[in-house]
């Protein structure tokens, strides 16, 4: 029953029914924009909030035995390796090690000419 603005019926029962029927019509856009509202909502939620799972400081302790275990082991480890470090070798240095003593070294001079030693700019 599709009226234009000029051709609205004048009988009561008719007009009840187109605005039954433009009511039901509202609820249904009101649902579908209230289920995209809550679709966009998610979206935004899984796109920009936090990824990791919270938990919280006591969880870690629960079943970290074996990792006690480990740890103590390695402390050991690591006081054993400090005390003959100390005594057998200096603290090494982080970068470059220093090339072995018998390698060959040579000493390459590359020198430029008169002229090239000029700067053509401001003559120094």
């Amino acid at each position: 029953m599709k009226n234009t603005e000029n051709q609205l019926p004048t009988d009561v029962e008719t007009l009840q029914k187109l605005l039954l029927e433009a009511q039901s019509l509202l609820l249904e856009k009101e649902a579908e924009i209230s289920s995209l509202l809550e679709q966009l909502k998610l979206a935004r939620h899984q796109k920009f909030s936090p990824t990791s799972e919270k938990q919280s400081p006591q969880q870690g302790e629960l079943f970290d035995e074996a990792e006690h275990i480990v740890i103590s082991e390695s402390d050991e480890e690591e006081a054993t390796v400090d005390a003959h470090s100390k005594t057998d070798k200096p603290s090494r240095k982080r970068g470059r090690s220093t090339l072995p003593a018998h390698l060959p070294r040579v000493e390459v001079i590359h020198d430029l000419a008169e002229v090239d030693k000029i700067c053509p700019h401001d003559g120094t």
